[in-house]
């Protein structure tokens, strides 16, 4: 039973990063996020390798392998994403979070009701047997022990937890939210009281569903770029494999990651990003620094505050 090390966070927090340092081990191996690149067009868009999407010999190898099994396969769908309809928002009440309610008791309640309806019972089993299927194949073509699946939805947690093939090892990768509210800003049109809120939200989900789980591990961004050798030894003991040191180059060995555009960057040596330091005003800062302090005085003993204590000038 192999163990798979699962990247849960909130997006533009370094798990794309990530997943390139978890790869230069020998014994982990990861595409990244686990239900392909969904908008990316085979003819043109690039894996990691340099090769484009459609003569990958990575995912022409894996598309084999699924055709011998009758699976569908596409390098920018893997067939593993748990999505039971078209529409986007209803697939995400049906198998992630629902409208205004947090609470795990319903979330399990809907889920076991989902299991049992014969049209969304038959998709969730062959979403298993495909994600099952791509994990064994990934660590039988590189000769890996660990998968790495960073597809950052803490819902989809659950979901892997049921798999009896895999022994499954949750990881929060969390990064000062400064620099995520600084992108959600800049990518999706929002305010910085927006961004923030949002961010807060997503840390609560994903912190209750980690009570879930008997044992998880939890890593900083900037602690990652930081000390990358200490906090890269502390993944690999949990992820059961002997530490090994950062080279240096996560780009000299190869990878087959479908992330944003650093996979192609030539040279991969880690730079911290502080991008909100500049892009932030004054104002902004302020007003993500007054949310945090009032999450804190609210919830005295949360691991969110303890999370948000980080920020330098709430404390």
């Amino acid at each position: 039973m192999p163990n798979v090390l699962y990247i849960t966070s909130s997006s533009f927090s370094g798990s794309t990063l990530l997943s390139f340092l978890l790869n230069t081990h020998p014994d982990i191996t990861t595409v990244g996020e686990m239900e392909g690149w969904k908008d990316a067009d085979v003819n043109t868009f690039q894996c990691s390798c340099g090769a484009v999407l459609k003569t990958c010999p990575y995912f022409v190898k894996t598309a084999g392998v699924f055709e011998q099994h009758n699976l569908p396969f596409s390098p920018n769908d893997f067939g593993t994403g748990y999505r039971l309809v078209d529409n986007a928002r209803f697939n995400q009440y049906l198998t992630e979070s629902l409208p205004r309610i947090r609470h795990t008791r319903i979330e399990k309640l809907r889920d076991g009701m989902l299991r049992h309806m014969p049209g969304f019972s038959k998709q969730i089993e062959q979403n298993n047997r495909a994600n099952v299927l791509f994990m064994q194949t990934a660590l039988a073509l590189t000769g890996a022990k660990v998968f790495v699946d960073a597809d950052k939805s803490p819902y989809r947690l659950r979901y892997l937890q049921r798999l009896p093939e895999i022994n499954l090892l949750p990881m929060y990768l969390v990064r000062d939210p400064r620099g995520v509210v600084t992108t959600f800003m800049e990518n999706r049109g929002w305010d910085a009281a927006l961004a923030m809120k949002v961010w807060i939200k997503e840390q609560l989900d994903i912190l209750r569903i980690l009570q879930e789980f008997p044992h998880s591990i939890r890593i900083y961004y900037e602690d990652l770029c930081e000390d990358v050798n200490g906090v890269l030894a502390q993944i690999h003991r949990f992820a059961g494999v002997t530490p090994q040191p950062f080279s240096g180059d996560f780009q000299a060995v190869e990878h087959h990651i479908l992330g944003n555009s650093m996979r192609l960057d030539r040279v991969g040596k880690i730079v911290k990003s502080e991008r909100w330091k500049t892009k932030l005003s004054a104002g902004d800062q302020e007003t993500i620094a007054r949310i945090a302090r009032d999450f804190i005085e609210r919830h005295r003993g949360h691991p969110l505050s303890d999370i948000l204590a980080r920020i330098e000038p709430i404390k």
